[in-house]
C-alpha cells in the first residue's frame, strides 16, 4: 500500500507471450513485476493471464520494484544498477536540451522553467514573470498541483529530472522544508506532516511502516 502512489505513463510495449523462459517469473511475483535479465531500466509486468509485457521506466528512473519512487521506478543514484546491466540507451521523456516554453502561449498561462523545478513562469497581461514555488514544493502539472501551481516532489516525479533547485531548505522542528513529509526522529510508525512549518504528527496504521524514499506508509518488508 502506498497513500502517496502515484500514476505515470510507462513507454515501450512490447508483447512476450507466456512466462517462460524467464529467471524470475512476474506472474508469480507480489506486485507483478520482475527486472530485466539485461537493462536496468527495463522491467517486466503480467497483465493477466499469465502475459507479460516488457516497459521502460520513465527517463532518468530505473527498476526499483517495490520500494520505488514512480510505481516500480527510482533515481537510480537510490537504486545503482546491478553489474551486467546496463541502461537501453532508449529516448525518453526529458533528453535534449531544455527549450523554456512561453506562458503566454499557454493556454493556462504558466509553464515550467527550463532550469529550476521549484520555479515556473506565469503570463500576466501579457508580461512574463518567474514565480517561485512555496519551500519544499516542485512546480507541478495540471491537476497535481497542491499549492499555488506546485506540489510534492514524490507526485510530480519528473518535476525535477534534469533540473536544480532554485531555493535553498528553510527547515523548522521537525521540518526539513517549510511544505513536505517527513520522518518522525524516533518512531519508525510515525512522520510529520509540514504545512508553512508547523508540523502535525501522523501514524501508519495495520502494521504500516513509514517509507522514507516514498513518503508514506508501507508493508515492513518495503521499508528498508
Amino acid at each position: 500500500m502506498k497513500g502517496l502512489a502515484v500514476a505515470v505513463a510507462l513507454l515501450g510495449l512490447a508483447h512476450l507471450g507466456a512466462c517462460q523462459g524467464r529467471s524470475e517469473n512476474p506472474c508469480k511475483r507480489r506486485g507483478g513485476t520482475s527486472p530485466h535479465e539485461s537493462y536496468c531500466d527495463k522491467f517486466y509486468e503480467c497483465v493477466g493471464n499469465d502475459e507479460v509485457v516488457v516497459r521502460d521506466c520513465p527517463n532518468g528512473l530505473v527498476y526499483a520494484g517495490r520500494q520505488a519512487l514512480v510505481d516500480v521506478c527510482g533515481y537510480e543514484h537510490e537504486y545503482p544498477c546491478d553489474a551486467g546491466l546496463s541502461r537501453s540507451g532508449a529516448q525518453r521523456r526529458g533528453e535534449g536540451p531544455a527549450e523554456q516554453l512561453d506562458p503566454c502561449k499557454e493556454e493556462s498561462g504558466i509553464a515550467a522553467h527550463k532550469d529550476y523545478c521549484d520555479r515556473y513562469l506565469e503570463c500576466s497581461a501579457g508580461q512574463v514573470y518567474e514565480v517561485d514555488c512555496p519551500n519544499g514544493l516542485v512546480f507541478a502539472e495540471r491537476g497535481a498541483a497542491l499549492l499555488d501551481n506546485c506540489g510534492y516532489p514524490n507526485q510530480n516525479p519528473y518535476a525535477c529530472l534534469n533540473k536544480q533547485l532554485a531555493n535553498p531548505p528553510i527547515s523548522t522542528e521537525h521540518c526539513d522544508w517549510l511544505y513536505g513529509i517527513f520522518g518522525h526522529e524516533t518512531s519508525c510508525t510515525r512522520y510529520w506532516t509540514c504545512w508553512n512549518g508547523t508540523s502535525t504528527e501522523q501514524f501508519c496504521i495495520g502494521g504500516l511502516l513509514y517509507n522514507e524514499k516514498t513518503h508514506s506508509c508501507d508493508w515492513p518488508e518495503f521499508v528498508a
